[in-house]
């Protein structure tokens, strides 16, 4: 694998986010013109363990049990690329819920393994908040620490 490979995974990664969270734009949602930024710096903070910065997308209540699970697994594992796949708005119109491929590994196998990272988003005083996270191996149902 050459020098550029990572770099073009992540900005694969990057652009798919972009394009997927822009379906958000057209469906109508509530504040839907800032939620692709959001999830693209989200996912980019995630990606690169800058686990302060992507705390601050999360809901108060829930952000610093978030912040202290990523930090304890920080040393264990690394993401590779963050895709987003799909972006669906929920029943509720304050909520949506977007799924992402992730590419990752445990730094005591460096076995890469392909999950589904499910975020959603709620609308909360004019601005979009993760709720809810859930992390599943590919054709498993396990969650990840925090969600």
């Amino acid at each position: 694998m050459g020098r550029a490979a990572p770099w073009l995974a992540i900005a694969a990664a990057c652009v798919a986010s972009m394009a997927g969270c822009a379906a958000m734009k057209k469906s109508g949602a509530a504040g839907g013109d800032e939620l692709p930024e959001m999830s693209r710096r989200y996912l980019e903070a995630l990606r690169w363990k800058n686990f302060q910065a992507a705390s601050r997308y999360w809901i108060r209540d829930r952000r610093a049990s978030w912040l202290e699970a990523m930090e304890a697994e920080e040393d264990l594992v690394n993401y590779q690329s963050l895709e987003v796949r799909e972006v669906r708005p929920l029943p509720d119109e304050n909520k949506v819920e977007i799924r992402v491929r992730v590419q990752m590994y445990r730094n005591d196998t460096l076995v890469v393994e392909k999950k589904n990272l499910v975020l959603v988003w709620e609308r909360i005083d004019e601005s979009w908040f993760i709720v809810d996270e859930r992390m599943k191996p590919l054709g498993a149902s396990v969650s990840r620490p925090g969600g």
